[in-house]
């Protein structure tokens, strides 16, 4: 029986860096990004807005 047994064979081992550096940059990362879809949504809400004000 092989000593890592206990580890299920379908779920892969990803090696990740975990030094705070590389996951500050991977939280700014995330956070840009949402910030790009956030201002992309309110964007696309006051262009939808000025469409309907423009109708009346």
């Amino acid at each position: 029986m092989s000593r890592y047994s206990h580890r299920r064979s379908d779920a892969p081992h990803i090696m990740g860096d975990k030094s705070p550096k590389a996951t500050n940059k991977q939280n700014a990362q995330k956070q840009a990004k949402n910030n790009a879809s956030n201002q992309k949504k309110n964007s696309a809400a006051a262009a939808k807005q000025a469409v309907v004000k423009g109708k009346k």
